[in-house]
């Protein structure tokens, strides 16, 4: 028995050479592209309300906070950057925080990465003031990973596989003895719950 590919729209069949090659021009975009292109749902969250870089303490703390508030899609962390001019920092990756009534923080609103749109991020979204010695008011959550970083622009290449649905939310904390300058960015993106 064989198998026809057959176009649905103009009824063209795919070509199969000799050698049982399938013959096809295909185009290849991330999802994030795709997010973006079809509905404008791509976002970077920042830390840059304050100022460009926050002097960090010792004590360091919270820095951002993202959490998912739609209730039909799920956000998807695509990469999550960082840079400091000193090295030796510890970054802190936390799962779903309590949030209790929030301080040292701006209310942050992610920017769309199609310049074109000015869709909305559906989230909560906090950085840090610059205030003390980070956000307060967030408590308990999971620790999903800790760096030691060096002095310089770091890229945590996540890919998509950070998932938040509605009310899961994702927090980077940051500290380094003797102080120095942070800043943190979150790309992102929307699609429909699976």
């Amino acid at each position: 028995m064989s198998t026809t590919i057959k176009d649905g729209s103009s009824g063209f069949v795919a070509k199969v050479d000799e050698q049982l090659q399938l013959h096809v021009l295909a185009v290849n975009k991330s999802a994030e592209h795709d997010a973006s292109e079809r509905n404008s749902f791509t976002f970077f969250a920042n830390t840059t309300d304050t100022a460009n870089t926050l002097t960090a303490t010792a004590t360091g703390g919270a820095m951002l906070y993202v959490e998912n508030t739609s209730g039909t899609q799920q956000l998807v962390i695509e990469k999550v950057l960082t840079s400091a001019d000193t090295a030796d920092g510890v970054v802190v990756w936390k799962r779903n925080n309590v949030v209790g009534t929030i301080g040292n923080n701006n209310t942050h609103a992610p920017v769309n990465l199609n310049f074109r749109s000015n869709v909305a991020a559906p989230v909560t979204c906090y950085n840090w003031d610059e205030v003390g010695d980070g956000m307060t008011g967030l408590s308990g959550g999971t620790t999903m990973k800790s760096f030691i970083t060096g002095a310089g622009f770091t890229v945590h290449p996540i890919d998509g596989s950070i998932i938040l649905g509605q009310g899961n939310s994702l927090t980077v904390e940051y500290k380094v003895a003797g102080g120095g300058e942070f800043e943190c960015g979150i790309r992102m993106y929307f699609e429909a719950l699976v």
